[in-house]
C-alpha cells in the first residue's frame, strides 16, 4: 500500500492469506512450524499484521484493496485486551513490553500503542489509558525516553541505535509518536 501497490494481485493474495491464517483467538503465529494448536498466537506476529492493517488505512486510495473484513477487527481486539495486562503474560517474552529499544523489530507497549492508536483506539479507552499512563510515566523531564537496553538476538547485539539508560532520540519518537496519537482525540 505504502508504494502504491494495493490493488497489486500479490498484495491482495498476501492479505487473503493473513485471512486464511488467523488463529481463533484472533491473531497469528510467528512460525509455520512448531506451533501447535491450542496454543496462545504470537503477540509479535499479530502486532506485525496490524501494522500492516494500519498501514493500509493510511494509505489507502477509493477503488483500492482493503484487508479482508473482520481481519483487523479482531486481530485488534486481542492486542487491546492485552493491554489491560501490563506484561502480557499469556504470550512469549513477556519481558519485551516493558523494554523501549530501537528498531523496533519486537513489540512492546510503544509499539502496541502506536498501533492501536493508528487504528483509532484512544486513550479514553481502559486499557489504553493505562498504557498511555505506563509510556508517559518513563518520560524523562527533558522530554525524552531512555534506551531500555540493546536490540539483541541470542546474545549479540543487531544493531547500535545507543545503550541502555541513555536517552534516544528514536525511543523519544516511537514513544512520543504513540502517545500523541493515543491521546489526539
Amino acid at each position: 500500500h505504502r508504494f502504491g501497490l494495493g490493488a497489486d494481485p500479490r498484495v491482495q493474495a498476501a492479505w487473503n492469506w493473513l485471512a486464511t491464517s488467523q488463529r481463533a483467538d484472533g491473531g497469528w503465529h510467528c512460525r509455520a512450524r512448531g506451533m501447535r494448536p491450542g496454543t496462545n498466537s504470537c503477540f509479535l506476529a499479530t502486532i506485525k499484521v496490524l501494522e500492516a492493517c494500519a498501514a493500509a488505512a493510511e494509505t489507502a486510495t477509493p477503488g483500492s484493496f482493503r484487508p479482508p473484513d473482520g481481519l483487523q477487527q479482531r486481530a485488534a481486539t486481542l492486542v487491546h485486551g492485552c493491554l489491560l495486562s501490563p506484561r502480557v503474560e499469556r504470550f512469549a517474552s513477556p519481558t519485551l513490553w516493558d523494554r523501549l529499544v530501537y528498531p523496533g523489530h519486537w513489540y512492546d507497549a510503544a509499539s502496541a500503542v502506536d498501533v492501536l492508536a493508528t487504528l483509532g483506539y484512544t486513550s479514553a479507552d481502559e486499557s489504553m489509558a493505562g498504557a498511555v499512563a505506563f509510556l508517559a510515566a518513563r518520560q524523562e523531564p527533558d522530554g525524552s525516553w531512555r534506551q531500555s537496553g540493546e536490540l539483541a538476538f541470542r546474545g549479540a547485539t543487531l544493531y547500535d541505535f545507543g545503550h541502555a539508560g541513555q536517552a534516544s532520540p528514536w525511543v523519544t519518537l516511537r514513544a512520543a509518536r504513540a502517545v500523541k496519537r493515543a491521546c489526539a482525540s
